[in-house]
């Protein structure tokens, strides 16, 4: 057995810091599939590269051209991640390059889907590929060519002040990752219509967010309901096609028979928010976007509806520590 470390050098879309500021930030530390892994906070001085391999241009066998100075594409907003692996002699380079980019795109995407939770203030969009430069330290080089690494440039989006990250978020984030914990699917959809809203795509502001309320809903009342005993057979009779179910009708009559407690009852304004964001969003499925002639009124009574989509989920969630409290 050989280990193999990969050092990967990464830019994303959206990340982390404002300007050049440097803050003290623990590496993040944890076990793979594969073996481990470090990410070094951005601008982390300690695995700031004093060179980097480029790909020469034209170059048929892929000899690499070694630059002795510092990285041009460090900078505040760059991730620097250690990826490390056991290796046999049965494996090509080929083969151990491909595990260890699969597992570090596996690892940065959950990095940054748990990383904009904890950057509430500005909306983070997550990229749709990763850009990134890596170089190899081998324990002992594979037979054949070795492969030469390259250097993508991603673009850099600095978030706000109010939106820093700081050494507590860091912690947090830390942990969280350490313990395996991963974003909930209907998270997702949350965030990304908070990405929409700042960019001013209420269509699909609209839609990511009614996703998240139904997705989380639908998930919350199940769990629920086999914690409580409910029959499961009800269960099967709401996910059948034929019975078409309202999204609205989980967070009323559904909500209240697993929870005891009712969003349109016990919170008329929400629902009154939730009702409008699933009507616009039925206009969308149905005629293809937002009528066109929705006056100023109508368009903010939206928007803040879909801002208050995560307040929504929160008072579903917040029935948990209700009902404990009068157990």
């Amino acid at each position: 057995m050989s280990k193999v470390i990969a050092k990967y050098q990464v830019k994303v879309p959206s990340i982390l810091m404002k300007g050049n500021r440097v803050i003290e930030l623990e590496p993040i530390r944890l076990k793979t599939s594969t073996g481990e892994a470090v990410i070094y906070p951005p601008g982390s001085k300690e695995q700031k590269p004093k060179s980097y391999v480029k790909l020469a241009q034209g170059v048929s066998d892929l000899e690499a051209r070694i630059e002795s100075k510092d990285s041009p594409f460090w900078d505040a907003d760059t991730l620097w991640v250690d990826m490390e692996i056991e290796v046999t002699p049965t494996l090509s380079e080929k083969e151990i390059q491909a595990k260890l980019n699969r597992e570090m795109h596996q690892l940065i995407f959950r990095f940054l889907r748990l990383l904009r939770q904890k950057l509430p203030e500005t909306p983070m969009p997550l990229p749709t590929s990763l850009q990134h430069s890596v170089s190899f330290d081998w324990g002992s080089i594979p037979s054949g060519q070795t492969l030469a690494a390259t250097i993508m440039l991603g673009i850099i989006r600095v978030v706000s002040e109010e939106a820093e990250l700081t050494e507590k978020k860091w912690d947090k984030l830390s942990q969280e990752m350490v313990s395996g914990v991963d974003s909930e699917l209907w998270e997702d959809f949350i965030e990304d219509s908070k990405v929409a809203l700042e960019e001013d795509d209420l269509n699909r502001a609209t839609l990511y967010s009614a996703i998240g309320c139904e997705i989380f809903i639908k998930e919350y009342t199940e769990k629920v309901s086999k914690e409580r005993g409910i029959s499961p057979v009800f269960w099967k009779y709401l996910k059948d096609p034929k019975t078409e179910t309202r999204v609205l009708t989980y967070y009323n009559e559904i909500l209240h028979l697993v929870t005891g407690h009712s969003l349109k009852n016990e919170n008329t304004e929400m629902y009154k928010k939730l009702k409008l964001i699933f009507s616009a969003r039925n206009k969308i499925v149905h005629e293809g976007r937002l009528p066109s002639n929705w006056n100023p009124t109508q368009i903010n009574q939206l928007t803040e509806s879909i801002k208050a989509s995560e307040s929504i989920i929160s008072w579903v969630i917040g029935l948990d520590v209700k009902n404990h409290l009068k157990s």
